[in-house]
């Protein structure tokens, strides 16, 4: 033996591990390999698709891109979708070539005026409602595959614990209702969060009695911007929700024409995952004020006022140097959160873009303006970061906000594991 060691110990020694590593190979292809988990995807190209979750009135698409090819959720075509009328329920619009996509739809009916916006389908996000009695919440799945959605629900006082918010399927191009009457008591706001388990959704709030209106789903932010309540209202209240699970601190403040100031009940404490209201009835008096919510967390927020028989929901946005958005004729309003005077340079393309008009303005800091504007596109390109907003023109209330442009599609659906969020 150690005649043969000596003689092919050097062999071995190099062969050895050769044969040692085939070996450990071969058992390795004998187990299964671990599939890795899959992950979300976001992908760069500019937006090219919208959904507009649209329960109300018969209404009117208004957009940026007139190329754009509008269908229902089962894929037929809405000849003429800017007519008056025309959009009878949930539809997509798809942009057909480069440039902004934005859209809304304008509704004028005997119970009043809402404008809702178009929006790319999400993950996850939230909706204030302020009565629960007479709202209800739509999913949308704008793709072919069934979305899973997760949502809870909470209130003055916390979390509300109501079965059947979990696990709600939405079949592929199909819209879904979620009556909120069942789950929350009335009077009082409640905030539905949700998180898509598989999928992806564009969900919306809007009210099932009374005066139309309909919201779409907002994120926390840490500073709020309301380019502009509602005038003429009889009652003005801002709704926020905490959405952490420590104690957050807010400070609002109003923008006049007048410069900036704070309201009587400027600063609320808000508990862990509640939802509360904030009377500025008395503060805006009916005028059309700029408000600045600032947390010490990241808060959602809403503005729901009443105007005569209608109703008007109002939601925050971010200030930027540039806004360019699809909005309905009406009155433009500018506010300038910042410590400096900002100048405003104003384009309108009026729908089909055969005219329009320019304008340019001078924002004192802490104060708004406003001018008249036509129903289309308006780009506004500022000195500092403002905010915008248009008031419909119409018989009833509705505020448009005027957005920063999108830039990029939502997670893709296809490789979400359908246990995530579960």
């Amino acid at each position: 033996m150690k005649t043969i060691l000596r003689r092919f110990g050097p062999l071995l020694a190099v062969v050895g591990p050769m044969m040692l590593a085939f070996v450990l190979v071969g058992i390795a292809s004998l187990v299964p390999a671990q599939r890795p988990r899959p992950v979300q995807v976001v992908p760069t190209q500019p937006l090219r698709s919208l959904s507009c979750a649209f329960g109300g009135a018969p209404g009117s698409l208004i957009t940026t891109a007139p190329d754009s090819v509008t269908t229902d959720l089962t894929g037929a075509v809405v000849d003429n979708p800017s007519t008056n009328g025309s959009i009878r329920g949930s539809v997509l619009v798809d942009q057909r070539a480069v440039g902004v996509l934005a859209a809304g739809v304008r509704a004028q009916s005997s119970a009043g005026l809402s404008w809702s916006e178009c929006a790319p389908a999400t993950t996850g996000g939230a909706v204030i409602v302020p009565d629960p009695a007479t709202a209800e919440v739509l999913l949308v799945n704008p793709d072919s595959p069934d979305a899973g959605v997760n949502m809870s629900l909470s209130g003055p006082s916390g979390e509300i614990q109501s079965p059947g918010l979990r696990g709600v399927v939405v079949p592929g191009r199909s819209m879904v209702r979620v009556p909120l009457n069942v789950h929350a008591p009335a009077g009082s706001p409640v905030t539905l969060s949700y998180e898509a388990s598989q999928g992806r959704v564009q969900v919306a709030t809007r009210t099932t009695s009374g005066a139309p209106e309909q919201a779409v789903t907002t994120s926390a932010k840490l500073v709020s911007v309301f380019a502009s309540t509602p005038a003429g209202a009889s009652q003005t209240r801002l709704l926020l929700h905490n959405p952490s699970d420590q104690r957050v601190e807010a400070r609002v403040e109003m923008l006049g024409v007048r410069g900036r100031f704070a309201p009587p009940n400027g600063e609320v404490s808000l508990q862990p995952n509640t939802t509360v209201a904030l009377d500025l009835t008395q503060t805006v008096q009916g005028t059309a004020m700029g408000v600045v919510v600032t947390g010490s967390d990241e808060l959602v927020a809403m503005v729901a006022a009443v105007v005569g028989p209608d109703i008007a929901w109002v939601l925050p946005q971010q200030p930027a140097h540039e806004l360019t958005d699809a909005t309905p004729a009406g009155t433009l309003q500018l506010v300038n959160p910042s410590a400096q005077d900002v100048t405003a340079s104003v384009t309108m393309h009026t729908l089909g873009g055969t005219g329009g008009g320019a304008f340019t303005v001078q924002i004192p800091a802490g104060a708004s303006v406003e001018r008249s504007i036509v129903a289309g596109e308006v780009n506004i390109n500022a000195t500092g970061e403002v905010a915008a907003a248009v008031r419909l023109t119409g018989s009833g209330a509705a505020v448009s906000r005027v957005r920063p442009q999108v830039q990029d599609v939502a997670p893709a659906p296809g490789t979400l594991d359908p246990q995530l969020g579960q």
